[in-house]
């Protein structure tokens, strides 16, 4: 990961904030560059200048992610393997962005499904963002017990 991350306040709900350097494949719109354009005299010690006074590189330009989650669905039901499922497919950035993406997308699953809320919903997020993240959905059981994150990670986000 570069950059960081921030959720910022907004009056229709959260916006996420990324602050690593932006590809044409990250989701969100792209906040314009806040560098002066080269013929505009600027302030060399503003992190956002091209020549800043410290020799460093200047600020990516940050990118608005307003959802981590893309969909949240329920599958299966109480009789298959030990109950149902909450299959989550998650943005493309949440892949990659650390505690903040955890932060952000066990709120916004919870908000949309309180069961996820469980420690052991939020331990098996947690291990899926750690080793599971290529994975295209990362599916979440209520019915697995709380064993603690380690036991999680051991039992590959499945512990029994």
């Amino acid at each position: 990961m570069t950059g960081c991350s921030a959720i910022l306040g907004a009056a229709d709900g959260p916006i996420y904030q990324d602050f690593a350097t932006a590809t044409p494949t990250d989701s969100g719109p792209s906040v314009p560059d806040p560098t002066p354009a080269p013929d505009e005299p600027g302030d060399p010690d503003t992190p956002d200048s091209p020549t800043r006074a410290d020799g460093g590189s200047p600020s990516p330009a940050p990118v608005v992610h307003e959802r981590a989650v893309i969909s949240a669905v329920w599958v299966g039901y109480d009789d298959d393997e030990g109950g149902r499922s909450l299959h989550v497919t998650p943005e493309p950035w949440v892949r990659d962005d650390g505690m903040l993406a955890f932060d952000v997308t066990a709120a916004e699953l919870e908000a949309l499904y309180p069961a996820a809320g469980t420690a052991s919903m939020r331990n098996q997020l947690l291990c899926h963002m750690i080793g599971a993240r290529d994975k295209a959905t990362w599916n979440l059981e209520p019915w697995r017990p709380d064993v603690g994150l380690q036991a999680v990670l051991e039992a590959r986000c499945n512990p029994r």
